[in-house]
């Protein structure tokens, strides 16, 4: 089976808003959009019927999983319409969210076969296709991936999160670049990471998207890269790694046998020692002509494509001979023997995987092809000694291997069926209580989406959220919290803050920081009123009108006649003789140019 997982972020940075054929969207519904193609493309695949579809996001567990292993396509189709902008975790823990969630179901279904060698017909391929928004975060970042580990193992049986069927792509909206961190976690899953600013890369990421849904397994191969000479005839050897994907292209055999682990367990062994999460297979420098089969030996090619990487290929040439590999030692007293070779044929390599020693299997059966019977002791002392110098995990798979081959009494007498079973007791109840724990843990998961898409099912249908509407004040804090010590841009609410118009009447309502402002649009709306805004205009004569006194008081000031007004001054003259002035009287002139200044004086103000 072959999941493919969309990761979408659903945190407020995604309410970002970007052009897409001239209609503004936000990056979450962007997403939306970009899931909604993909699922259109591969409705023209052949094996669609064989992909399972889940959707996560940045939220909490358990309430990230919003369409997982049992949901349909109509419950998919609703979680992703009906996704909010809810999330509040970082980048490292949804993706180590992604990944444990996978490796769940594979520890409950058994597709890890730890200590017995990694199988590659048993393998369960799983896509990740993130997409998110550019996140400033570290920029240097040590070989470690940091990625929160599995709560169901207090000593992981794999050292990283990831496994060698998994692959991570990463679509980035509205930048240019992408994050180091997303960068190297691609890299070193096998896939790659993209941004998308415009349309043109849009097209560009689905379709590299399309192409790059491949059923692959990632091995890393260790050849010599040159050798340069050193004080005369001493020469060091410089190993370099290259990481492929072989792709199995064998029409007789699939599968059938497995890469070897870098260790040898042993029936005294109380404790399996964690593997790599992509298997390391040593090339070794010399080559030798290909081995002849005196029987049908089931052989499994691969086909094998080199990863763009900034080094060089492998050291393999298209002259007739073949490279044998055997897999890295975990100790370097270990010694380890070829269980498959490299060949160049027709400007591609194939990787060929036999059993365990092969060379020394393919000299015993071409001595004894005449009698290969019960009845010739010689074979049979040998193959006895060739089986107890390999792994006991490859009895399983000889003795499939070889059932039409050899007489049934001769597979009785080397490889007995109690031969097969390896495992002591101490190891068993160590994977026993991890795959009873991971099947627990998916029944609840299960459970618990399934209450989650009921709820949503009766929910009144939301509108398309808005900053407004969303209490984002906790989520932001926690976000700001999370990402204190590389914080560069933090997103701030809109507050919106409604002014009193002050009473211009009394100076004692203005505050003392706002008098210059008052004071200038005092002088415009007095200077320049037709300026004046129409609502400030309003607020003035609403201040007016609330300010009139409603009894019928009299007026500060009476109109009167210009003859009571000659004959009210001559009679204060009389009354009051000492205030009148022996000043002459400025012409009319000198008053209006004094008045002229005067005014000028108070618009320069």
């Amino acid at each position: 089976m072959t999941v493919v997982i969309f990761l979408v972020n659903n945190t407020p940075s995604m309410l970002q808003q970007s052009m897409l054929n001239g209609v503004r969207l936000s990056y979450i519904d962007l997403a939306k959009r970009m899931v909604e193609s993909f699922l259109k493309l591969r409705e023209t695949q052949e094996d669609r019927m064989q992909v399972r579809y889940m959707l996560l996001t940045y939220d909490t567990p358990p309430n990230h999983v919003k369409a997982g292993w049992q949901e349909g396509w109509e419950q998919f189709d609703r979680a992703l319409k009906n996704l909010q902008c809810t999330g509040s975790v970082s980048e490292r823990f949804a993706l180590g969210n992604a990944f444990e969630l996978i490796d769940q179901e594979r520890m409950t279904v058994g597709i890890d076969t730890y200590g017995w060698g990694r199988c590659p017909s048993n393998s369960m391929y799983s896509f990740i296709i993130l997409i998110t928004n550019y996140r400033h975060g570290p920029t240097a970042i040590g070989s470690s991936l940091m990625l929160p580990r599995s709560v169901l193992t207090e000593s992981p049986l794999t050292k990283e999160p990831f496994r060698w069927d998994q692959r991570l792509f990463a679509l980035i909206l509205g930048s240019s670049r992408c994050t180091p961190f997303l960068l190297q976690v691609c890299r070193k899953t096998g896939g790659w990471c993209t941004s998308v600013k415009h349309k043109p890369s849009l097209t560009y990421g689905m379709a590299k998207l399309m192409d790059s849904l491949k059923l692959e397994l990632m091995v890393n191969f260790v050849h010599e890269s040159q050798k340069r000479a050193e004080n005369g005839e001493l020469y060091a050897i410089e190993l370099q790694t290259t990481k492929c994907a072989i792709t199995c292209c064998s029409t007789t055999s699939k599968g059938l046998w497995p890469f070897p682990e870098s260790y040898w367990p042993r029936e005294d062994q109380t404790q399996l020692a964690p593997r790599a999460a992509h298997p390391e297979v040593r090339i070794l420098s010399m080559c030798f002509n290909e081995p002849v089969w005196p029987v049908n030996v089931p052989i499994d090619k691969y086909e094998v494509r080199e990863c763009k990487q900034p080094t060089t290929g492998l050291s393999v040439t298209e002259c007739g001979k073949v490279w044998p590999v055997e897999i890295v030692p975990s100790s370097k007293d270990q010694r380890e023997h070829p269980f498959g070779y490299l060949k160049k044929e027709s400007g591609k390599i194939f990787l060929y995987l036999l059993p365990y020693d092969y060379s020394e299997l393919n000299r015993l059966l071409t001595e004894n092809c005449s009698n290969l019977t019960v009845k010739n002791k010689h074979f049979l002392y040998t193959m006895k000694r060739y089986i107890n110098s390999i792994p006991r995990y490859y009895c399983f798979h000889l003795r499939k291997a070889l059932t039409g081959v050899l007489e049934e009494s001769v597979l009785q007498t080397v490889l007995p069926p109690e031969s097969i079973a390896f495992l002591n007791e101490s190891i068993c109840n160590q994977l026993g209580p991890l795959h009873a724990a991971a099947k627990q843990r998916r029944k609840n998961l299960c459970i618990h989406v399934w209450r989650n898409q009921q709820l949503a099912s009766t929910a009144v249908p939301q509108q398309p959220e808005t900053v407004e509407r969303l209490h984002l004040q906790t989520l932001l804090q926690e976000e700001k919290d999370e990402f204190r010590a590389h914080f560069r841009r933090p997103v701030v609410l809109p507050t919106i803050t409604v002014r009193s118009t002050p009473d211009y009447r009394n100076p004692y309502t203005i505050e003392r920081n706002e008098l210059l402002d008052t004071f200038s649009r005092m002088r415009n709306a007095f200077y320049y009123p037709d300026t004046m805004p129409a609502l400030q205009r309003n607020t003035f004569s609403a201040q007016n009108l609330s300010s009139a006194p409603q009894n019928n008081a009299p007026m500060l000031r009476t109109i009167m006649s210009s003859e009571e007004l000659v004959a009210e001054v001559a009679q204060y003259r009389r009354e009051h003789p000492e205030k009148r002035s022996t000043t002459r009287r400025k012409s009319n002139t000198v008053q209006k140019k004094a008045v002229t200044i005067k005014k000028f004086c108070l618009s320069d103000i």
